[in-house]
């Protein structure tokens, strides 16, 4: 087997991290079936539990049937039925500081000021790198100091 080299390395690393704290799951909000099994993957090889709903509607109900589990939700911002802010709203209502990563493939935007306002927020465009996600959910779910 060949070395591996200083990417693969910072791969490992990033995927071989597991969050500290009482929730170790990702609430996965993604309508697109192939990018949720990457995600899956992804979030599984960093020590994850994962709850995916292919619309906003599915995972409001999950996240109420989980919420002492959920680390973190994963929202798309474009889905069928509700857009990503609004679930992101509804999350926030009931789950105030709940780290939230916003993602979208069509255009690169920031999260909305009040949804950063309300707790650990993160936008990530697609296409991203796996190191970039994980690299972001360290930073949400980083205890605070």
């Amino acid at each position: 087997m060949p070395p591996i080299g200083p990417a693969q390395h910072y791969l490992r690393e990033a995927l071989a991290w597991k969050p500290a704290g009482p929730g170790n799951t990702v609430l996965l909000i993604e309508d697109e079936e192939s990018i949720a099994q990457m995600l899956l993957i992804i979030f599984s090889r960093a020590g994850l539990a994962v709850l995916w709903a292919s619309n906003g509607a599915e995972g409001l109900r999950l996240f109420e049937q989980n919420r002492r589990n959920i680390a973190l939700a994963f929202v798309d911002c474009h889905l069928p039925d509700l857009e990503g802010s609004e679930i992101c709203r509804r999350l926030r209502a009931t789950a105030p500081g709940l780290p939230v990563m916003l993602t979208s493939g069509r255009e690169q935007q920031a999260a909305p000021r009040w949804l950063a306002a309300t707790g650990p927020t993160a936008f990530v465009a697609r296409p991203y790198l796996p190191t970039d996600l994980v690299g972001h959910m360290r930073t949400l779910l980083r205890p605070a100091a």
